[in-house]
Order: structure tokens, then C-alpha cells, then sequence
């Protein structure tokens, strides 16, 4: 390859095509002028694919690698180092495939635990979130290999995430779904970030000038690329004016041909080209050639079980756990030896043969027995496989039971319905609770569940998706040879209806509120007093900890340290996540009561006592001043509370601060209940500004390519028989056919894309003149 090339060296059409990928994971090398950059998804593993899978949505094509535990796991850790570890090692996998980039992490706040992809996004808090994601990204990019921080922003859900748009007012959007990713910028400095494919505000994400270059770039100082979800391009010209660099995957010169012709007619100025195509010029010269040794799945695998054995959580303590050598011990459920360990979609990885829990049960010296119980592929109870569980439970000392969400409930591509376990679990635990009240149930899911069984059960340990390593994590911690020592990085709710979001992120069509402002996840609960299932930042022990000594500093105007001190009171080596929250003065300001603005991980042996040292910084007291445009500290009394959850508050204190005086409106009502009623009208009392509605076509507005495949098809005859010849075919396309997450992936890929993103996903099978004809056929009947 020559010398290194500009924007300047290239023709018109060499600029343009420069800013679509080749294929689904390369840069364009300029006809072998510059380098082209690999990229393979992630982010708790390496989904290489070959090429030659373009145009092949099926996910589940991949070469094999290591599945360490997902964001879900990882975040309740609470160990910024935890998720260091599992990205040097990915990094590791990369380089040895030759990737340059991997496409992660996810960072978006779990608004509701109903999203279907919540097991790639760490936290409902953007603190937590932010710091595991920093964390994440700095030690991959280290490693000498680049990242890709997504879904930039306000994906927080998957029904119709491609042509969802999210109306969010300033102060939510500052303090809670923006705040996670300006810290991973700031502190990870990731080589790329990827624009999501949902609208913000009415505009679509990959199109958003406010997101992509005033706040990005200008306030941040975001200097790397910035690249689309893959088929989120909608205009390729408007989003090349917004902002962004580059559009992916291949879209077989759609993309191409559209800049072209906006060059031309002047909606996008040559400097504005010539500035795209030198950035990712720049980007492919300093992030190609990756290369390294083979990697040692064996160490691999061990990093990926040691990381999930600090991220399960102990939800409940009874005494059933630790389980002895000598205990009489019967094994229920299918997913002890047929284990979920990871989520479906762009996630999935292909992995080694795994060892299921029963297995590494027994080779730890466990001689217990197992039974089926329930079968993962359906939700229905079968009675032979019940009663003989019913029948055998009552002579065991001891019952593991194994529980969880399956594949069936939760996916990236679609949200869940409910909070359930599937009813064949429950009714299972229900009858066996009759017989056998020495239970331990072992839940495995992405996401919060409802418990209704947590008071008569024995214990509760929660190990979402643990990676591939989750079989020997699962027995390390049942037998006690691991400390659990995991907190939730999330709420667990009673029920779906007491979500803060309920009513709006579930709902029906294209538009997504977000009435509840900033009152997500426990700044809700707190703040309204709404019992939980299990508070946020909750996690037990095998041993016990005590907290004392706390002290309180200013160093500066608006900052303080908190000093205490942490003593494992107990007879077992242990890790506490302490955590400290500031207690905000209710002086006429709408803001949560409580709120996590620091916290440390410490591992003790008995009867040891270690000090702690936290900095609470000005952005700790702050709100987002919507008159100022700028985050500010109101006057006041802030309480300082130190504990080992939100509500398990062992040490408190006050600190005074000078600020300004700040007012909010209160924008609900208060219903007979005493909570909130959140609602679209209260709404925008909060946020006047009248927002463009993602309005159905119809009478009003013609059919145009933002429009999505299934709503085009569905507007006429023609259209209709396509759809259905599409939904025949796709299933033959993968293994397991209709019964598959992957065809659900594909199916709700397709018939929710954008006709525009659809060409590019497509490989060009959707051609422009098809699409052309669709729309045709669509608006003939509009009227």
C-alpha cells in the first residue's frame, strides 16, 4: 500500500463510497488504497462471521469462541475490574481472529425490565452503568483493540425499535439516558459509536445533529467515529450532514448513489463529504491489521467463571445454602442440565462443549439426584414429568430448584409481555412447596421476574446469564467453594404494574413517552414509597458486614469526601459492595429522594476491616438547569447515606452546600393512591414543546421508505402477498425453523425495518425498484 491517503486523493464517487461498509463487517479500501477496518459484534463475546453470511440474518452463524457472562451479570459485580477482565479477554479473541473493532458495549438505561435485549445493558442507574462501561471500554481499547459504545440513544426498547420515536424532556435525557454514555466517552474513549436505529425527540438518532455533533462532539469532545446500526441509515445525505461518518452494512450502492446525488443538487457541500471520508480514513489507518497468538480457551473459560462467580446475586438467605458433601439433595428443572447461559440475537455465540450444573455438581463430589420436571421448549405443565418430581421430593433433605426465562421469553427483537416465569415453572415450585419447604431456587434470565414464591422458599441466588463457565459457577457457589458477593444492578418489581414506565414503554404503535421523567427504576420506588420485590443494590452474603466510622469532608466548594470503614463480622471470606447515595433536600425541586453517586467493591477476610474513601464531585449534587443549559447545584442540606443496598442504609450524615436556587415543575398528578399518575397530558406540562408524532400514513401522508416493510406490504394487495410469501420462506432459511429466537429475530427485522434499511440488511434482495413499485402500490389505495 502507498503512502497514506486524504479525502483529496480520491474521485467523488471513491469519497461517497467510502462512507458505506463492504459487506456486513469492513470499511471500503478505496480500490486497495487504504486499509479496511474488520469489525465482529460482541459485546460478552466474539461473533465473527464470514462474509460470505452477508445478506444471511441468521445470527447463530458464527465461529466459535468464548461466552463470558452477559452485561446483565457483569453489572452485578459492581467490580469496574470484572468487566475489565472480560474485555482484555475478548480483546485477546479478536486479535487472534483478526478484528479490529467489536461492537460493544451497550450502555443504555434499563428503563423497563421488559426489554427484551436488557441482558446486553448493565444498569438503571446511569452512575453504575457509566463506570461499567468506561471500564469496559478502556481496558479494550488498551488491549489494542477498538470499540464500538452503543445504542446511542433512548433504545430502551425492542417493539419497533427501528421506528420507535422516543419523547424525552431535557432533564431525563441529561441526567439519566445521556449520563452513562458521557461518562464512557469521557473516561473509556471508545474508537466508535453507534447511533441507534429509533428516533430522539422526532429525529432519527443516525440523523440527530443535537445528539451527534453539538452534544457528542462540541460538548463532549467525542473525536472518533461515529458509526449506524446496522441498517439504521435512514437519508443517508441528512445523516451525513448530522453528523455521521459511517453507514453500515453494504447497502450495494443505495447509500452510495444517494450522497451522490445530494452532492449534486447541493443538500450536502463537498467539504461536508471530504470531511466524512477523511475521518474514516483516519479511523481505518489507525485500527486495521489486528493480529495475534492463539488464544487458551481453557484460561478463558476460567476468567469467564471467576467473573460470574462475584456477579450472582444472593437474593434470599435461609439456610438451605451452602449445600455439604453429606446433604441429601435432589436437582429439579431442565435448565440444571439444559443451562441458559447467554441471550439471543447479535450476542449469540457459538461456544465449546459447556458443563451443565449437574454435571460439575457431581465432579465437585455432590451425589445428588436429578429430575426433568419441566421442559424448556414449552410453557405448558406435563404431568408425568411433575409427578414424578411430586412423588420423589418429600425424601430429599434438601431441594436445588432450577428456574428461569428460556429463549421463548426473552430476545433482542422483542420486548416481553409480563414479569412471569414460564407457568410451567411456577406451577412445578407451587405443588413441590407443599411437599418440600427446604427449596433453593437457582434463576437464571436476563431480566427481573416476578417472585411470588420468594417468602416460602428457602434461597434465592440469581445468576442471570453467566457465560459459558455458568455450570462450574452455579456448583462453586451452591457447595460454598464461592462467596456470592453480587448486588442488583436493578430493581425487581412486584408486578408489571408498578412500573414507573407501564402504560408507555409497553404500549402499542411508534411513539414512546417517557412520561416518568427521571423517575426511573428506584428513583421511582424510593422517592413514592412503592415496595419492591428486591430494593436495588441488594445482595446477600455466606458471612456478614459491619459499617462504622463515617466521616464526611468538603474539599471545595461542591465536593465531599466520605470516609467509613467495612469489617467482615463473619467465618467465610466475602466481598461488600458499599454503597453511597445522596439524599437530596425536597426544597421545591422535583427530584428523586435518593440517588447512587459512589461506590467500592471490597473483599475481606474474617474478621478483617478495611477503610473506604469515596469523592462525591459537584455532578453529584447537580440537575440539569433547562433554563442554563447546563447541569447546577441547588442550595441546600443533601443527606449522605452509606449502605449495602438503596434501602439497607447503615451510616448517615448531612453536608450543607451553597448552590442556587433551582425550581421544576411538578408535572403529574397524584392519584387516590398517593403515586404519581403519569401521563401523556401530564406530560407536557414538563415538556411544552410539541413533538412530531411517528403519524401512521393514511389519508394525511404518503407511503415513503421510512416507512416499515409491514406497513407498506400491508397497504395493498400486491404488498400483502409479498409479506406472506416472506414469512413462508424466512423460516427455511434457519435451524429449528418457526420455533427459533433467530427466525424471531429475522422476522421482526424484516417486518419492522424501514424499506430503506431493509435494502441495505437486505444485500440488495430488496431492490430499489421493488421498494419503488411497493410504495406505488401502497399510495394508489391511500385515499
Amino acid at each position: 500500500m502507498k503512502d497514506k491517503i486524504t479525502a483529496a486523493d480520491l474521485t467523488l464517487q471513491e469519497k461517497a463510497r467510502l462512507l458505506n461498509g463492504i459487506g456486513s463487517w469492513h470499511t471500503y479500501d478505496c480500490g486497495g488504497k487504504a486499509p479496511s477496518t474488520a469489525m465482529s459484534d460482541g459485546p460478552h463475546g466474539l461473533r465473527k462471521q464470514d462474509e460470505t453470511a452477508h445478506g444471511d440474518m441468521n445470527v447463530n452463524n458464527s465461529h466459535v469462541a468464548t461466552c463470558f457472562p452477559t452485561a446483565s451479570a457483569i453489572a452485578s459485580s459492581w467490580n469496574p475490574d470484572a468487566a475489565a477482565r472480560v474485555a482484555r479477554a475478548i480483546a485477546d479473541e479478536a486479535k487472534a481472529e483478526n478484528v479490529d473493532i467489536v461492537l460493544g458495549c451497550g450502555t443504555n438505561i434499563k428503563r423497563t425490565p421488559l426489554c427484551g435485549r436488557n441482558f446486553e445493558y448493565f444498569s438503571e442507574d446511569p452512575l453504575l452503568a457509566g463506570t461499567m462501561a468506561a471500564s469496559y471500554i478502556g481496558a479494550m481499547e488498551q488491549s489494542g483493540t477498538g470499540t464500538s459504545l452503543k445504542h446511542f440513544a433512548c433504545n430502551n426498547r425492542e417493539y419497533r425499535r427501528m421506528t420507535t420515536n422516543s419523547i424525552v424532556d431535557e432533564r431525563a435525557l441529561r441526567e439519566i439516558y445521556l449520563a452513562p454514555f458521557e461518562k464512557a466517552v469521557k473516561e473509556g474513549r471508545p474508537s466508535t459509536i453507534m447511533a441507534s436505529y429509533n428516533l430522539v425527540n422526532g429525529v432519527h438518532a443516525c440523523a440527530n445533529r443535537r445528539l451527534l455533533r453539538n452534544i457528542l462532539r462540541e460538548e463532549w469532545g467525542y473525536e472518533g467515529l461515529i458509526i449506524s446500526d446496522w441498517g439504521a441509515t435512514v437519508d443517508p445525505a441528512r445523516c451525513l450532514r448530522a453528523g455521521l461518518n459511517l453507514a453500515m452494512p453494504d447497502s450495494q450502492g443505495v447509500h452510495t448513489d444517494a450522497i451522490l446525488k445530494a452532492v449534486e443538487d447541493g443538500r450536502v457541500p463537498p467539504e461536508a463529504l471530504d470531511a466524512a471520508a477523511d475521518a474514516v480514513l483516519n479511523f481505518a489507518y489507525t485500527h486495521h491489521g489486528a493480529h495475534g497468538p492463539k488464544v487458551n480457551y481453557a484460561v478463558q473459560r476460567r476468567i469467564a467463571r471467576a467473573v460470574e462467580e462475584e456477579s450472582a446475586v444472593l437474593l434470599k438467605h435461609g439456610g438451605v445454602l451452602p449445600v455439604k458433601p453429606e446433604d441429601n439433595v435432589l436437582v429439579v428443572g431442565e435448565l440444571a442440565m439444559n443451562m441458559r447461559f447467554q441471550g439471543a440475537g447479535s450476542s449469540h455465540i457459538n461456544i465449546y462443549p459447556m458443563r451443565s450444573a449437574m454435571n460439575a455438581l457431581g465432579q465437585a463430589g455432590l451425589k445428588a439426584d436429578y429430575l426433568q420436571g419441566y421442559r424448556c421448549d414449552t410453557e405448558k405443565p406435563e404431568s408425568k414429568l411433575e409427578n414424578a418430581v411430586l412423588e420423589a421430593v418429600g425424601e430429599y433433605d434438601k431441594v436445588l430448584f432450577f428456574c428461569g426465562l428460556t429463549e421463548l421469553q426473552e430476545s433482542e427483537g422483542f420486548d416481553r409481555k409480563d414479569l412471569s416465569l414460564p407457568e410451567n415453572q411456577l406451577h412445578l415450585l407451587h405443588q413441590l412447596l407443599k411437599k418440600n419447604k427446604n427449596v433453593a431456587v437457582i434463576s437464571f434470565g436476563g431480566a427481573p421476574v416476578e417472585m411470588p414464591f420468594a417468602d416460602k422458599v428457602g434461597d434465592i441466588l440469581q445468576m442471570y446469564l453467566g457465560g459459558e463457565a455458568v455450570g462450574e459457577a452455579c456448583a462453586d457457589l451452591i457447595l460454598g467453594r464461592a462467596n456470592p458477593s453480587g448486588k442488583l444492578a436493578e430493581t425487581w418489581p412486584m408486578s408489571v404494574a408498578d412500573l414507573p414506565s407501564h402504560g408507555f414503554s409497553d404500549a402499542p404503535g411508534d411513539t414512546d413517552y417517557y412520561a416518568e421523567s427521571v423517575y426511573v427504576g428506584y428513583r421511582y420506588y424510593e422517592t413514592f414509597h412503592v415496595p419492591v420485590r428486591f430494593p436495588f443494590g441488594h445482595g446477600l452474603s455466606y458471612t456478614t458486614f459491619d459499617y462504622s466510622g463515617l466521616q464526611l469532608r468538603k474539599e471545595g466548594t461542591h465536593q465531599v469526601r466520605v470516609t467509613f470503614r467495612v469489617k467482615n463480622t463473619g467465618s467465610m471470606p466475602g466481598a461488600e459492595v458499599a454503597q453511597v447515595y445522596v439524599v437530596n433536600p425536597q426544597n421545591g425541586i422535583e427530584r428523586p429522594l435518593k440517588e447512587l453517586h459512589a461506590f467500592e467493591k471490597v473483599f475481606l477476610e474474617p474478621g478483617e476491616e478495611k477503610e473506604i474513601s469515596l469523592l462525591l464531585t459537584e455532578r453529584s449534587f447537580s440537575v440539569w438547569s433547562t433554563e442554563q443549559n447546563q447541569f447546577v447545584v441547588p442550595e441546600g442540606t443533601y443527606g449522605i447515606a452509606v449502605g449495602a443496598s438503596v434501602q439497607d442504609i447503615r451510616l448517615e450524615d448531612t453536608v450543607t452546600l451553597s448552590g442556587e436556587k433551582v425550581s421544576s415543575p411538578i408535572w403529574y398528578d397524584l392519584g387516590h393512591n398517593g403515586l404519581p399518575a403519569f401521563s401523556r397530558d401530564a406530560f407536557a406540562r414538563l415538556f411544552p414543546v410539541v413533538m412530531p408524532e411517528v403519524n401512521a400514513p393514511g389519508k394525511d401522508r404518503a407511503y415513503s421508505t421510512e416507512d416499515s416493510f409491514e406497513t407498506v406490504c400491508n397497504a395493498s394487495i400486491p404488498g400483502r402477498i409479498l409479506k406472506g410469501t416472506v414469512e413462508q420462506i424466512l423460516p427455511l432459511t434457519v435451524k429449528g425453523g418457526r420455533k427459533s429466537t433467530a427466525y424471531g429475530l429475522m422476522l421482526a427485522s424484516v417486518k419492522e425495518s424501514p424499506m430503506e434499511s431493509l435494502m441495505a440488511l437486505s444485500g440488495n434482495i430488496l431492490r430499489p425498484s421493488l421498494v419503488e413499485w411497493l410504495l406505488k402500490q401502497a399510495n394508489r389505495n391511500r385515499k
